[in-house]
């Protein structure tokens, strides 16, 4: 796992906003410093040397108690979306 950044935000839509060190693939899945999976990357935006990232949390995390925190991402299980070819 490789560490992505800190939370600076929730959204109150089951979205956390991370200030991101890299670009993530989108669908990589997120964990919190304790190696628990929290949720996944579901939109990456800002520019490409500062990219903010935001995560879509998994059901039963709670989103607040998370701000200020670390996150990490599984860069090997990354699920690409969209069509093949």
């Amino acid at each position: 796992m490789r560490r992505l950044g800190r939370v600076i935000a929730f959204t109150g839509r089951r979205k956390l906003i991370v200030k991101s060190r890299f670009t993530p693939s989108l669908g990589a899945s997120i964990y919190d410093r304790s190696g628990i999976k929290i949720g996944s990357v579901f939109d990456i935006f800002g520019s490409v040397k500062e990219p903010y990232v935001s995560i879509s949390l998994d059901k039963g995390v709670e989103g607040a108690s998370l701000v200020n925190c670390e996150v990490f991402v599984d860069v090997k299980k990354a699920k690409v979306r969209g069509r093949d070819g």
